[in-house]
């Protein structure tokens, strides 16, 4: 499995010096080599799979799971290992957005049914109407993404679980030989932290649903975006209140998008600025003495949403989370023209 590079930071800083808010550039497969080559580390999936697959319990299951959708001649395997485990643990919402991703890779698999159980199981999660949303802008049903706009009102947060997949997937890969790409790294990271980081690396390929469909649903420059105005205006804190930070720069996106007046967009160019500052600080410690790769990992587990543990790892390089008063952050393209308040 070739180790994801491009850390979230990385990535959103890329995204934020787009003029337009793409997400993000899709990444090549995880596990993907030239056709008729079988790599060491595909040998090891092989095995790990098998292996997991045998074990009895759900983290073991869902990383067999997660380890099949990558393996090209495994895929096939992905959703059985990954029904096993939700049925081992049923009430786990984690376990059911996996299963939708997982699910959406493989075109004779229906992952809306799959969505519907995760709103039972996280009812106050936006994310549960993602593939919904997908689906209907895949369909240009301006209705039906109006429908899903408005469920996605009624959320309180945008979760990806990244944290506690993480957990999961780094409690069964311990139970498995260590892979090749581990045991090639040519520092000592992996003697202190165990298996974190493929884990990290697995579950951040594997659960960042398309948030495209939302950031194109609520762009202001169409009949029917500008008609979402205020619906969209009332998805914002549920996205700032979300996991990760992808939810989170969405969310100031569409607060400065969707802004009431003066005030209200100079509250958010507030929030943008302070998180742009704690992102560049924290690339800036990226590869720090300062933090040990346990310490580091320490305070990555201990926080569920991601701006909550980039404000730790900062407090503890000694560096300030908020930016001096000369300091500002890339430009962004000019908001829209603030549209008059609704009566």
């Amino acid at each position: 499995m070739p180790h994801l590079r491009m850390t979230t930071v990385s990535l959103l800083i890329g995204c934020l010096m787009l003029a337009s808010p793409a997400i993000a550039a899709e990444d090549p497969p995880l596990g993907e080599t030239p056709a008729g080559t079988e790599t060491a580390q595909m040998k090891w999936q092989a095995s790990a799979i098998d292996q997991l697959a045998a074990m009895p319990d759900a983290d073991a299951l869902l990383t067999a799971a997660a380890l099949a959708a990558t393996t090209p001649s495994q895929a096939s395997r992905a959703m059985t290992l990954l029904d096993r485990a939700s049925a081992m643990a049923p009430q786990a919402a984690d376990i059911g957005l996996l299963g939708i991703q997982l699910c959406s890779m493989q075109a004779d698999c229906a992952a809306l049914p799959r969505e519907t159980r995760l709103r039972q199981l996280d009812p106050h999660n936006g994310i549960a109407w993602m593939t919904a949303l997908h689906d209907a802008s895949g369909r240009a049903d301006a209705a039906r993404i109006d429908d899903m706009l408005n469920h996605m009102t009624h959320a309180t947060r945008f979760d990806i679980y990244f944290v506690a997949l993480t957990r999961r997937f780094n409690t069964a890969l311990d139970r498995v030989p260590r892979s090749p790409d581990e045991a090639s790294a040519d520092d000592h990271r992996a003697d202190e932290t165990g298996h974190y980081a493929q884990a990290m690396n697995m579950a951040m390929s594997l659960v960042m649903p398309a948030f495209q469909d939302l950031v194109r649903a609520c762009k202001p420059g169409s009949p029917a975006a500008n008609a979402r105005r205020e619906t969209c205006r009332q998805i914002v804190p549920s996205l700032e209140q979300g996991d990760s930070l992808i939810a989170n720069l969405i969310g100031l996106r569409i607060h400065e998008w969707t802004a009431s007046d003066a005030n209200d967009l100079a509250t958010e160019e507030a929030q943008y600025r302070r998180l742009s500052w704690q992102m560049k600080q924290q690339l800036d410690i990226a590869t720090s003495p300062a933090i040990s790769p346990a310490k580091r990992m320490a305070i990555v587990l201990a926080y569920e949403r991601e701006m909550d543990r980039m404000a730790a790892l900062l407090t503890a390089a000694g560096k300030p989370l908020d930016p001096p008063a000369h300091w500002q952050p890339q430009q962004r393209l000019p908001a829209p023209p603030l549209a008059p308040a609704s009566p």
